[in-house]
């Protein structure tokens, strides 16, 4: 993938583990956990923006540069399909007996319990956003320009999206659990790169990546149902 210009490789590294660190950070220190989702939301939204602005000389190549393309939405569709029905029929099959009272108990601490549909629809779409606009639109584009090996960007990129998902499954669940997920997500992360770097439209890579998500989020009121 050509480019103008090149985002300097030491600020690629701290951008692209700025999600792991804002996430530890978050469940490290009590108390400021909005404060720290709030700081880190503006600056994975406006990091790219900055960047993009030094690099791309105009809004044809910005939207090269994203993977931005008119799409039927058949790849995003598949996928994800195909991505939910593996992550559900995974749980059915190894995982229903799960402890569900540390996420029930958040749940209802946060009065989310009734609304947790609403919360789980906003969520799914709002995070698949932001994550493949960083991850897929923004550091998987400037990963290319250093490498011409899709293959190993891919896996590096899945991997470096998995990172912040271990803080996150390690509250939850133990360590060896939380990593098993954690692959799960890294795959996940490298399907969607390797879809985007065969020149699927990252829009695509949006809907695919809401399927899995909403998946998840059937698993959890699962979890939750069994558990009340």
């Amino acid at each position: 993938m050509e480019n103008s210009k090149k985002i300097p490789l030491p600020l690629l590294v701290v951008a692209a583990l700025l999600p792991t660190i804002f996430t530890y950070l978050a469940f490290s220190i009590p108390g400021y956990e909005k404060v720290i989702y709030s700081i880190s939301k503006i600056v994975i939204i406006v990091l790219p923006i900055v960047l993009w602005h030094r690099v791309c000389k105009s809004l044809t190549e910005f939207k090269k540069r994203i993977g931005w393309k008119k799409t039927n939405g058949i790849y995003g569709v598949t996928t994800g399909v195909a991505t939910a029905i593996l992550i559900i029929a995974c749980y059915y099959i190894l995982f229903t007996s799960l402890d569900a009272s540390l996420l029930y108990n958040k749940l209802k601490e946060l009065n989310l319990i009734a609304y947790f549909w609403i919360m789980a629809v906003f969520i799914s779409l709002w995070n698949s956003f932001i994550e493949e606009y960083y991850w897929r639109a923004f550091i998987l584009n400037e990963q290319s320009t250093y490498s011409d090996k899709k293959l190993l960007v891919c896996v590096i990129n899945g991997v470096l999206f998995g990172l912040h998902h271990f803080i996150i499954l390690n509250v939850y669940f133990d360590v060896l659990l939380a990593l098993l997920f954690t692959a799960g997500a890294s795959v996940g992360g490298f399907l969607w790169a390797w879809l985007r770097l065969r020149g699927v439209s990252i829009i695509d890579c949006y809907i695919s990546h809401v399927f899995a998500d909403l998946a998840i989020m059937w698993i959890g009121w699962d979890m939750i149902s069994r558990f009340s």
